[in-house]
């Protein structure tokens, strides 16, 4: 016969240091399976798992096989990585919950898994999603309570119109994509005081960005922009402008209307 699930009993044998349920018809792995707190070798191939329990990640595995499962999480990009990223994407998003901080950078992500757009809560206050291989994101309406939002080193060719429901943000790091300008909505992101958009392939400062009075440092770095035109003066609070590397040809002399302004 297949087993349907993980005996109770197995669950118990805390000692043991591999396991096999290969070829059964086991739909979803309990979150008891941290009990095994020697399991190093651990093989649900030919099964009917949809996910991860995010408490595999306790389980101090070397091996992990998966394949010829229904695994919809983790996406297929990380689990090709092998055991160490898989353990990895699942730990970030076990102590995510518990601290309100979420460290996804460096997991091979091409979008955004729904698992973690779930997971971002009243209690996310920072998601770093940086270093990973997202060439766009999804609507972000279930980020609206992060304040520290980075996204830096991925592929990003635009940003969606719904980034206005971050009206939380504080601070949006965005640095090395492939951005050229910004949706009109980014004027809504009200309490930004951070901005980093360094290194992407900006020609000017967009308008949106001036918008935002809220903004302390503001970097465009590395871009493209050859004027740095009078708009720029109703970033009345901004202390920091970093603006190197692009090329500059001309500032506007507005620049000396602002007061707080001590690094340019």
């Amino acid at each position: 016969f297949h087993l349907l699930q993980i005996p109770a009993y197995v669950l118990r044998m805390s000692y043991i240091n591999h396991l096999s349920v290969c070829r059964n018809d086991i739909s979803e792995l309990p979150p008891e399976i941290s009990l095994l707190h020697r399991l190093k070798h651990l093989d649900v191939e030919s099964n009917l798992l949809r996910r991860l329990p995010l408490e595999l990640c306790l389980c101090p595995l070397e091996e992990l096989k998966l394949s010829l499962n229904n695994l919809e999480d983790p996406p297929i990009e990380v689990r090709e990585k092998g055991c160490h990223v898989v353990l990895k994407y699942l730990g970030a998003q076990y102590h995510g919950k518990r601290t309100g901080i979420l460290d996804m950078k460096s997991c091979y992500m091409s979008a955004l898994p729904l698992a973690i757009q779930q997971l971002a809560g009243p209690s996310m206050h920072t998601m770093d999603l940086s270093d990973n291989l997202m060439q766009e994101l999804p609507n972000l309406r279930d980020l609206s309570f992060t304040r520290d939002l980075r996204l830096g080193s991925n592929k990003l060719t635009s940003l969606p119109e719904s980034i206005r429901l971050l009206t939380n943000l504080t601070s949006l790091l965005l640095p090395s994509n492939l951005l050229s300008s910004l949706p009109f909505t980014f004027v809504y992101l009200t309490n930004l005081t951070c901005l980093n958009l360094r290194a992407n392939k900006f020609v000017n400062v967009p308008s949106s960005v001036c918008t935002l009075t809220t903004i302390t440092w503001l970097d465009f770095s590395e871009n493209n922009i050859l004027v740095l035109d009078s708009d720029i003066r109703k970033l009345e609070n901004v202390r920091e402008l970093h603006f190197s590397d692009n090329g500059l040809q001309a500032i506007a002399d507005e620049v000396c209307d602002l007061h707080q302004l001590a690094v340019l």
